[in-house]
């Protein structure tokens, strides 16, 4: 998707995987979702309880449930655009 800068942010999904995942992963269990993402925790891995985890974090917020990590639940989750911060 294209910033008003003119750069290009993708949004997160399954299959994603580094420092961008861990960081939404952090964040969500700081949300308390925490339990979503199961014993692996925060591991970097966008897997399926990584989806589950925020489905149901979307859910709760009343935004779109699609399980992707776009602008708008990254501004949910306290998450700016540039994850590899």
């Amino acid at each position: 998707m294209a910033t008003a800068e003119g750069t290009t942010t993708a949004a997160l999904r399954e299959g994603a995987h580094g420092r961008p995942v861990v960081r939404v992963q952090l964040a969500l269990v700081h949300e308390g979702y925490g339990a979503w993402l199961g014993p692996a925790g925060a591991d970097g891995e966008f897997g399926p309880r990584t989806a589950w985890a925020v489905r149901a974090f979307q859910r709760d917020r009343g935004t779109a449930v699609d399980g992707l990590v776009g602008p708008v639940t990254l501004a949910r989750l306290g998450l700016g655009l540039d994850l590899d911060r």
